[in-house]
């Protein structure tokens, strides 16, 4: 009987041929391709501007044109969102900057007003012409991830960021419109759904990954639910309501003195009266 010959090829060699990105695209899903770097100018939007990096169900790289259907499809297949929300955003979106005329949109014209908003988790504040960078702030990516100490960032410390960031213009004299500020809890919201664990922490180089590269964290990334309008608006309101509680523990010893100080205050009036 002639020999065997071993035709199996090499573990080393399987395994770069399974990681190489023009072979394989991303999660083993045909509509999603391998990470590319930006073809162009694109959105504010770290979860928009990762659809065009990864030309997920057929979002071009570039940015250009972008069907409001497209896009939509698009936020549901990869980051779970249910279809109806989705639609409600992205059509929302894309009528307002077009003013009614037309459904297909440039995708760094969502860096124009009335998009952009005041103390964005990891933009800068919009110009005279209400209009930001398409890309994220380096700077305020590692000053929060600072306040992780490296390590997973939890919902405590994206809260507290999102109290510095409004502390900051509030000392510069610039007043968040309460509109602005529940839109900025939305997008964290959002954000938290899309990468957060079941007590919305979310790793550190999963945040690193997805908003400082604009890629997707990991080949075996999936979403971990669905995300509606109300599980948005639920965890919008857990934010306001964790960022109130830092505020107001950050100002209980001013208060406790306060009190102290009127109560010794009482006293002297007392003494004086008897």
């Amino acid at each position: 009987m002639p020999a065997r010959h071993n035709t199996r090829r090499p573990t080393a060699e399987l395994a770069a041929a399974a990681m190489s990105p023009e072979t394989q695209p991303l999660l083993a899903n045909e509509h999603i391709k391998h990470w590319e770097q930006p073809k162009g100018k694109l959105s504010p939007c770290p979860a928009l501007n990762t659809l065009c990096n990864h030309n997920a169900y057929g979002m071009p790289r570039d940015g250009q044109a972008v069907h409001a259907a497209v896009l939509a499809n698009a936020v549901t297949e990869v980051y779970g969102m249910n279809k109806w929300f989705s639609r409600l955003i992205v059509y929302g979106a894309v009528l307002g900057i077009n003013r009614l005329h037309g459904l297909t949109i440039d995708m760094q014209r969502l860096c124009e007003a009335p998009i952009p908003h005041w103390a964005a988790l990891v933009h800068g504040n919009p110009d005279a012409k209400g209009r930001v960078e398409g890309h994220p702030d380096k700077l305020l990516c590692n000053q929060l991830l600072e306040l992780a100490n490296g390590g997973d960032i939890s919902l405590d410390a994206f809260a507290e960021w999102r109290n510095i960031r409004e502390q900051s213009l509030l000392a510069n004299d610039k007043h968040i419109p309460l509109g602005q500020r529940h839109v900025a809890a939305g997008e964290l919201s959002l954000l938290l759904q899309v990468l957060g664990d079941e007590q919305w922490t979310v790793k550190n180089e999963d945040f690193t990954s997805f908003v400082v590269h604009e890629r997707l964290p990991r080949k075996d990334w999936r979403p971990r639910r669905t995300i509606g309008y109300r599980s948005t608006v639920r965890l919008s309101s857990q934010i306001l309501s964790t960022m109130a509680v830092q505020k107001s523990t950050i100002h209980v010893p001013l208060k406790i003195i306060f009190l102290l100080a009127l109560c010794a205050l009482a006293g002297v009036v007392f003494a004086f009266v008897l």
